[in-house]
């Protein structure tokens, strides 16, 4: 019976605790949360924080000691996720979500990530569990009201996450193979929907040719692209592939079924096809294909002066010089010297 009542009043206590939580709203915090974001490549880091205020405060050695660790913002633990796996200072750390600690002293500061990410602050924090551990100089920096945390020095593969607060600043490099992630990506996503239409494979591969990467595989691409549904656009993809390999006598065996979509193809598909066939030799076929071009856009300089160099090789000068004095008065601004330098050339 005795237990019986002290189970009964447990219970009472546990529904009023219950009670007296649903009960609260929600306020203003003191140091309000919020997140930056930035995408390198297919890859993106993410940092979710709460921003305290100077407020009159003396910040470093006092509010945050020296030689203590320190969440790097305030509430919860500051979080940094790497979608995909990085390097930080040149150190590698696989991609996943950490919780950011700081330990400042007077001269150097320790940056920790921790896989232990889901605590309160720093009162909970567990070096066993350190993923990661870099020392850094902070700067000084103008003053600083809330504590943020930002991106600059911005590389196509590489990027600087800084804290700023106060009147310091804090900062590390962020780098991914992004070629590498993109191409796995690729192998990915071509295992699904978009492996089915010629659009998919054709974007990996112009990948590929675009960075000079990974040439073999973009070219199995293309012909993926090709047997489903062959076209001007994947068709001049793959010669432009085969002219980056040096495979010229794959390059003539193309042309032909090039020739057969010519009349799909944009200015500068139609250029390219006309400079594949000049460097087979084919003069008289690509002078054909530039005079094409240049009836189906008359007021394009460079297709006024493509046509012109293939006069050059024809060797009728007088021809060229024609062509490439009338592509000079309808050239942009930083082609004209180039042009000029050429009409000067063929004249001497």
């Amino acid at each position: 019976m005795n237990n019986k009542f002290h189970f009964l009043i447990s219970v009472i206590f546990l529904i009023g605790s219950i009670t007296l939580s649903a009960q609260n709203i929600k306020t203003p915090r003191l140091s309000p949360a919020a997140s930056v974001s930035h995408e390198i490549g297919l890859s993106c880091i993410q940092i979710n924080y709460s921003s305290p205020g100077v407020n009159n405060r003396t910040i470093y050695g006092v509010l945050v000691p020296y030689d203590v660790i320190w969440r790097a913002g305030a509430n919860e633990n500051t979080t940094i996720s790497f979608s995909d796996n990085s390097k930080i200072n040149g150190y590698d750390i696989p991609a996943g979500t950490y919780g950011f600690h700081i330990i400042p002293t007077q001269y150097e500061w320790t940056l920790i990530f921790n896989k232990e990410f889901k605590n309160w602050g720093s009162f909970f924090y567990d070096d066993s569990k350190d993923q990661l551990r870099i020392n850094v100089k902070p700067v000084n920096a103008e003053h600083q009201e809330r504590l943020v945390y930002g991106f600059e020095n911005y590389t196509p593969n590489s990027i600087d996450v800084y804290m700023h607060w106060e009147k310091k600043k804090v900062s590390f490099t962020v780098e991914f193979d992004v070629h590498n992630i993109a191409i796995e990506s690729f192998k990915e996503q071509l295992k699904g929907i978009s492996g089915f239409g010629w659009q998919g494979p054709m974007q990996a591969a112009n990948y590929c040719l675009q960075n000079n990467i990974e040439l073999e595989l973009g070219l199995k691409w293309i012909d993926q692209s090709i047997n489903s549904q062959k076209n001007i656009h994947n068709l001049m993809m793959k010669a432009s592939i085969l002219q980056q390999l040096g495979r010229s006598n794959d390059i003539e065996s193309l042309t032909d079924d090039i020739a057969k979509f010519i009349g799909e193809a944009n200015e500068f598909q139609a250029n390219n096809y006309a400079n594949i066939l000049m460097n087979l030799g084919e003069l008289n076929k690509a002078i054909d294909v530039f005079k094409s071009n240049l009836d189906k856009y008359p007021e394009s300089w460079n297709a006024i002066q493509s046509l012109a160099e293939a006069y050059v090789k024809l060797n009728d000068n007088s021809k060229a010089i024609e062509l490439y004095k009338k592509a000079l008065e309808i050239a942009p601004s930083n082609q004209k010297a180039r042009i000029e330098k050429e009409i000067n050339r063929l004249e001497k």
